[in-house]
């Protein structure tokens, strides 16, 4: 791996790691996640994921989107990616799955910098951010343009971009599709009692992901979007009380705990990509699974393997996609109680239905691959 593109990928992984308006004469007011949201005719005012009161002036015509993928896919299930005027370098990474952005102005690189010069010079509505992401934003243009940071990682963030966006209807049609999903597996996994629920060892390899382990890294306390998708498919994370976020452990530690199942994510922004939109063959997924299985010492003699209950999951999935990589775990953590649900059916509804892309999965892209299955 050459040496820009390395510190563009750990780059890229530190910014994942540090997640997780009035006028006069209102015109309606709407309930939102118990709170409440003011629209009139010129501004609309909203409460973010993260607790922060944006007045945002109407109409919103060009949007910046200064974050990895998850607003991307967000603004293209709403059917408003055409409001998209400049985003992050990621898209650049991820061009097969969004082919329409490759020739995007670009405002935030690889070394971390945001161009507010062309922030400004291309004269956005509203700047859609993640935390760590806005971190790097500058006073100056957050005094000129509004800033929202919304993380979609729940249907809450989909009903408050709706609403920012006068696109109530496409958000409730693609909310209602996603909990035509998970209501099945949250009923299902209600019945479970606690010991039910399949201990599992979630991790994405050695530091910042790119390298092979130890140390492993994995997701502590403070990471509640892995934590939270494996309890709801069904699953206790063993790192789930740990202090921290992104995390790492050592072999000794894993032994000692013995997981019944390893979940392991796997990223694009890196040489030889396992999994994801622009691999069509599983050359890379199977020459790392068999060195989790073999050559690892932390897992050689752990129940997941002897049990053939290892699988890889494209992390992007997780990241931007939650609500499929919730079927395929739930999958995995209970195949019996889940085997009528399909995760590929439900990721081609999406692609097809909501991100608008002439993408067969039959023919392109791996997602998943497993020590008992392949891929799902």
């Amino acid at each position: 791996m050459n040496k820009k593109r390395v510190v563009f990928c750990i780059t890229l992984i530190a910014l994942i790691f540090s997640e997780n308006i009035f006028a006069m004469g209102i015109e309606e007011s709407h309930d939102l996640d118990k709170e409440k949201i003011s629209n009139t005719n010129n501004y609309i005012t909203i409460s973010d994921s993260y607790d922060n009161t944006v007045e945002i002036e109407k109409p919103i015509n060009r949007i910046v989107v200064n974050e990895m993928g998850g607003a991307f896919a967000a603004l293209r299930s709403l059917d408003a990616e055409n409001l998209i005027v400049a985003g992050s370098s990621y898209v650049k990474l991820n061009e097969a799955f969004f082919p329409e952005f490759k020739n995007l102005p670009i405002i935030s690189d690889e070394s971390q910098t945001v161009n507010d010069e062309l922030i400004i010079k291309l004269d956005p509505d509203l700047i859609l951010s993640k935390p760590s992401f806005a971190t790097m934003i500058s006073d100056v243009v957050k005094d000129e343009i509004a800033v929202v940071q919304l993380s979609f990682n729940s249907v809450e963030a989909y009903r408050k971009l709706g609403n920012i966006l006068d696109k109530n209807d496409k958000a409730n049609e693609f909310i209602s599709w996603i909990e035509s999903y998970t209501d099945i597996i949250d009923q299902r996994i209600s019945t479970l009692s606690e010991e039910e629920y399949t201990d599992v060892f979630a991790y994405y390899g050695g530091e910042y992901g790119i390298t092979d382990p130890p140390p492993y890294g994995t997701f502590g306390k403070e990471n509640s979007l892995r934590n939270d998708l494996i309890k709801r498919a069904g699953g206790r994370s063993i790192t789930s009380e740990l202090s921290g976020d992104w995390i790492t452990v050592d072999a000794e530690w894993i032994i000692k705990q013995n997981p019944k199942l390893i979940l392991r994510e796997c990223y694009v922004y890196k040489s030889n990509p396992e999994l994801g939109y622009s691999i069509n063959d599983t050359t890379n997924a199977k020459k790392l699974l068999n060195s989790i299985l073999n050559d690892q010492v932390a897992f050689q003699n752990s129940d997941a393997v002897k049990n053939n209950n290892v699988h890889l999951i494209y992390g992007d999935l997780i990241e931007d996609s939650w609500f499929i990589s919730l079927i395929y775990m739930a999958k995995w953590f209970h195949p019996d109680m889940f085997a009528d649900l399909d995760p590929i059916k439900m990721h081609q509804e999406y692609l097809t239905r909501f991100q608008h892309l002439n993408y067969d999965l039959e023919t392109q892209g791996v997602f998943s691959y497993s020590s008992n299955q392949k891929e799902i």
